[in-house]
């Protein structure tokens, strides 16, 4: 089990989901080059517009430009071909252009999925330890996590720990303004590894 902070979440709870419960992130770069020029003649370039990264004056057209991301996806088999499929896209859309294309696909961490016994496992020691009320359902997340590398090895499950003063605003977990009662999380946490232990 991993438990994550989730201050939408009031403390006492536990957010739980079976199946995908954050997305794989993988880090796309695609490199974009050809005849550059200037803007009035446009035909005899590539005309690569691009952070995209991409030239430097108004109105001339780069030889060159850079787009940077993250693909995410939350089915590993969606993952699979997800590379494949980005390259193809990626030539099929410079293709009118003329501007040559080099896509660098690298696969990050996977998405986490809970599997279904070890949420049930966790479900029943939150119920024991918490009450019923205190498992609660929990949304499917974008963000990349790597617990899903222990996945790969032993079947696991992420739950969300409500770290939310009951009654408060909720915030992000990932701004500066992200501040918790660790009496809040310790408790909560200590009694929900008690009871799935």
């Amino acid at each position: 089990m991993a438990p994550h902070c989730d201050p939408r979440l009031d403390a006492g709870r536990i957010g739980l989901r079976t199946g995908p419960i954050t997305a794989a992130s993988d880090l796309l770069e695609i490199r974009l080059s050809g005849p550059g020029g200037h803007t009035a003649r446009p035909q005899l370039t590539a005309g690569t517009l691009a952070r995209i990264a991409a030239g430097h004056a108004p109105n001339a057209i780069p030889a060159s430009g850079r787009l940077r991301g993250t693909v995410r996806m939350l089915y590993p088999t969606i993952r699979e071909g997800a590379g494949h499929l980005v390259g193809q896209v990626a030539e099929a859309s410079a293709a009118t252009s003329g501007a040559i294309v080099e896509v660098d696909y690298r696969h990050g961490v996977p998405p986490v999925v809970n599997d279904p016994r070890v949420v049930e496992f966790i479900r029943a020691g939150v119920h024991s330890t918490l009450g019923t009320e205190a498992a609660v359902p929990e949304e499917v997340s974008m963000g990349g996590e790597d617990f899903a590398w222990y996945q790969r090895t032993v079947p696991g499950a992420m739950a969300r720990l409500g770290v939310r003063r009951p009654g408060g605003a909720d915030v992000d977990l990932h701004r500066g303004s992200f501040a918790v009662d660790d009496r809040l999380m310790v408790g909560t946490a200590r009694a929900a590894l008690a009871g799935s232990a």
